[in-house]
């Protein structure tokens, strides 16, 4: 039985739910860190001060969107890696082959929350071109579509699949050298 395969130690389990519920209090810093204040009538919010991981900067509104969707991707992730993490361990069938799992997943719902808000923002929500365009956008409900796209990751890429072949769906058949029959099975053309 390969070291993969193991059910996960009392020790290993112990540094995981540290790890986890330290990254999450991270990101929820970090998250409170970087929003923007609300802005009224004419307040100027293209750019604001904001410290990321305790370094003050100043960040243009268009980049401060960008990682508060990170942040709340990753925190919707931690959402579902901390209850998949609870059920593995109530069901007592934690192997070290889902640690890997656990801890990918919180890159994967960032990069994902990230590719849903380019596609929102790039073709779904007309704004008019400027400098005022991100001065619209509501950071509360991008951090909470970021959220639930983080926490429902599988989902989100199976929708995404979907949507793609569906979109980009060829009637016509492939010419190959060697075509495929049409059951997919092979056949005998002769003894």
């Amino acid at each position: 039985m390969s070291k993969l395969s193991q059910e996960a130690g009392v020790i290993t389990v112990i540094i995981v739910f540290v790890l986890i519920c330290s990254i999450t209090l991270l990101c929820i810093y970090e998250l409170v860190e970087v929003w923007p204040p609300d802005c009224q009538g004419g307040d100027n919010c293209s750019t604001m001060s904001a410290k990321l991981f305790r370094w003050p900067g100043s960040q243009n509104r268009a980049h401060n969107l960008l990682i508060i969707v990170a942040l709340a991707g990753a925190l919707g992730g931690l959402v579902h890696v901390a209850t998949s993490f609870a059920d593995y361990i109530g069901n007592r069938q934690l192997v070290f082959s889902w640690i890997w799992w656990l801890f990918l997943q919180v890159p994967v719902s960032m990069a994902l929350a990230i590719v849903f808000y380019l596609l929102i923002r790039g073709g779904l929500m007309m704004t008019p071109s400027g400098n005022s365009a991100d001065s619209q956008v509501n950071p509360y409900g991008i951090a909470g579509l970021s959220t639930v796209v983080g926490m429902f990751s599988k989902q989100a890429t199976d929708k995404l699949s979907e949507v793609f072949t569906t979109l980009f769906k060829s009637d016509k058949n492939k010419q190959r050298s060697e075509p495929l029959s049409a059951d997919g099975k092979p056949g005998i053309d002769r003894l």
